[in-house]
């Protein structure tokens, strides 16, 4: 529709100083002799942080903070009373067009409702305010088109449009719609422009169906002021015009009487300009300890309300991005989805200033917490180090989860995506060989202990890596009544494992691995199937490399010359691990220390963690008794990602250093016996047989060329 020309145009006047909004004076207005306050409400789009400012009439008081909502998806849009309580609720709008209120209590949410409205998927329409368009005690919305000009208002019906009432367009796009209101206080919705371009201020006075008359308010032509939220504030029944300067972040409040400005009071300037004030929530008034006048507001920040399961932002799809921050006073972010179909599920983070991680989490029992067992992906890097984690899905609900290092303070990028599948072509799987003969004397329990262990690895190690040719790794399993060096049983040790070698081009790989249970010790596995599992969830991890690939492997050729493959990650002058690996990071996490500490191992064989000093951890050379808890850590998952694993970390155990190590030595006895109650893991010797191993041609070049 066309707009009459006394609508168009505006009689420009003076600025007259003292109706800037920017005022020294302190004035405080007394509030209104009601149980409810006009508070303002702000939003911090690149943190996703929201508050509120507690109002005592136009004097600041507090921050009340809301719930936390990061990313780009939802964007805080207007507020109005919904469920006609007399206070004000706030509207959200989804990127993908569709709406819903937070129904507040206060500062707290009630409830969330979803419109059933269609999508407004065209973003050059925009909410530009809510008001009782009909006069029926339900909020209408305002939309106007910034492309068009057209202007319209979505009369409701609870969650439905009940009518669509178009009022006149402007097509000048330096025109903006920054307020509703009663201005002429005759119980209609009134609308407040401002031209951004000359300054110029006017309302269109509106009956109920069209607009009636322009009124021209006094221009700001400091174009840095703009007008952003309007309200009531000192209980006069006047619509009030709230300001902030997007230049200094100053803000200030004109007390309206009618067109004229009857004063202009400062508020406290917030200089950080991501914070942006959408919306005057109109609430009961809270018990209040004052503060002076004039005083800045404490840091806008937000509690860790997001940092929960519950309070997780929802995403419309699994493929989303987001840019906020993680920190001491908001250690986490949750971003929520659900997938239809099985495929896989990859996430990255990136653009971090500070250390963070990105996990997957699936709530499986429902309660709202991350349990044991319920993160699926996590494989973190230290410092500012870019981050990614991969996992095959099948259907259901899962979360996203940025969270702070140490409590640093992190900006993030992070980057979803997800492809469907009905498999995953790169899930690892042992394929296990059982000899049949000679694990005649296990049952079938103990049998399946063995299978359960190496689904544990499974589960573990994420996806095919780069230390071995195939996705699959083929292990073969025996029994044997093991016997020591001297011809005598050998009654002690539980099982040795280890890996087999090849080269692929110039690379060390895993080809396959062999694992020996200690015959002499079925009878004892198969009373307590449980306690097998253990034992090979250790054999296992010594056939992926853990203590049998820390040092180069030797290769001979036909000549007899010997070449080196591998990693060196340790020193057996000192028995340490290296530092600076993914395992120093991870027992300097142990210790209490934020760099990479260099991490004591078995002396002599080379193949364990120190057992006096980690005790019970599962990479020990020593095995509890049946029944003690032997968890695998992140300090062995760490020292498998520094052989090149792709790994979840999330699969470990809740671990922590013995308070006093133990007094006796474990060592062996010269006998080869072990001290009462302990039992060995005899991966050294598996080590020792397979010191060298033979290349596959004649020369170095002629093996490395076979597989290049």
């Amino acid at each position: 529709m066309d707009t009459s020309s006394d609508l168009l145009t505006a009689s420009p006047l003076s600025l007259n100083s003292d109706s800037q909004p920017l005022s020294t004076d302190a004035l405080r207005v007394a509030s209104a002799q009601s149980s409810f306050e006009t508070a303002i409400l702000w939003r911090n789009s690149a943190e996703g942080i929201n508050t509120s400012w507690s109002m005592d009439g136009t004097r600041y008081v507090r921050n009340r903070d809301l719930t936390s909502v990061k990313g780009s998806s939802w964007q805080l849009t207007a507020t109005g009373d919904y469920n006609r309580d007399g206070q004000d609720d706030i509207l959200w709008r989804n990127s993908d067009g569709s709406l819903a209120w937070w129904v507040m209590d206060g500062t707290s949410i009630a409830k969330a409702v979803f419109l059933t409205t269609p999508a407004v998927t065209d973003l050059n329409w925009q909410i530009a305010g809510a008001g009782d368009y009909n006069q029926d005690g339900q909020v209408d919305l305002l939309w106007r088109n910034k492309a068009e000009g057209s202007v319209a208002w979505w009369v409701m019906n609870a969650t439905s449009i009940a009518s669509v009432v178009y009022l006149p367009t402007l097509k000048d796009a330096n025109l903006t719609i920054v307020g509703t209101g009663d201005f002429n206080q005759d119980n209609q919705v009134d609308l407040l422009w401002r031209n951004g371009a000359t300054g110029e201020n006017f309302w269109w006075v509106t009956n109920g169906s069209a607009v009636t008359e322009k009124r021209v308010l006094p221009p700001v032509t400091d174009l840095n002021w703009k007008i952003v939220v309007t309200g009531d504030f000192n209980g006069d029944a006047k619509v009030d015009l709230v300001w902030r300067n997007s230049s200094t972040g100053a803000n200030s409040i004109w007390l309206m009487n009618g067109l004229d400005v009857a004063d202009s009071v400062a508020l406290p300037t917030v200089a950080d300009l991501n914070w942006k004030i959408v919306g005057t929530l109109r609430r009961p008034v809270e018990e209040l300890s004052p503060v002076s006048v004039g005083t800045a507001p404490a840091a806008l920040s937000a509690p860790e309300k997001a940092g929960t399961l519950t309070a997780a932002i929802a995403e419309n799809s699994a493929n989303f991005s987001s840019s906020a921050q993680v920190s001491a006073n908001d250690l986490n972010d949750f971003y929520r989805f659900t997938i239809a179909q099985s495929g896989v599920f990859s996430a990255s983070l990136t653009g971090l200033t500070g250390d963070a991680d990105v996990r997957l989490v699936q709530d499986v029992n429902q309660n709202g917490e991350v349990d044991p067992g319920e993160v699926l992906a996590w494989q973190w890097e230290r410092g500012t180090i870019s981050e990614s984690i991969r996992r095959f899905l099948t259907t259901g609900t899962y979360y996203a989860q940025v969270m702070s290092y140490g409590s640093q303070t992190a900006n993030y990028g992070l980057t979803t995506s997800f492809t469907p599948a009905a498999s995953d072509d790169q899930k690892f799987e042992f394929k296990l060989g059982f000899d049949t003969q000679g694990l005649s004397g296990l049952n079938d329990a103990a049998k399946a202990a063995i299978v359960d262990a190496a689904k544990f690895w499974e589960s573990a190690i994420t996806s095919r890596s780069a230390i071995t040719q195939s996705n699959q790794l083929n292990v073969t399993i025996t029994g044997k009544s093991l016997v020591y060096s001297n011809g005598s049983a050998d009654n002690g040790t539980l099982a040795l494992s280890g890996p087999q070698f090849a080269l692929d081009g110039p690379n060390l790989i895993i080809s396959s691995g062999i694992s020996t249970i200690n015959a002499r010790r079925f009878a004892e596995f198969n009373a307590n199937p449980t306690y097998l599992r253990s034992i090979m969830i250790h054999e296992f991890a010594h056939v992926l490399g853990f203590g049998t690939l820390w040092e180069p492997v030797q290769f001979m050729d036909s000549s007899g010359q010997i070449f080196n493959f591998g990693k060196n990650l340790i020193n057996r002058t000192n028995a340490t691990y290296n530092a600076n690996t993914y395992a120093g990071w991870a027992y300097g996490g142990l210790t209490g220390s934020s760099t990479q500490v260099v991490v004591p191992i078995e002396a002599g064989a080379f193949a364990h963690w120190d057992e006096t000093r980690f005790d019970t951890e599962l990479m020990t050379p020593y095995a509890e008794t049946p029944g003690v808890a032997t968890p695998l850590s992140q300090l062995t998952l760490a020292s498998l990602r520094d052989l090149g694993w792709n790994l979840n970390f999330g699969a470990a155990q809740a671990y922590s250093l013995p308070a006093v190590a133990p007094a006796a030595s474990l060592a062996p006895t010269a006998q080869g016996s072990q001290l009462a109650a302990y039992t060995s893991c005899g991966c050294a010797r598996c080590l020792a047989a397979s010191k060298v191993y033979t290349l596959d041609g004649t020369t170095l070049s002629e093996a490395i060329g076979a597989y290049a």
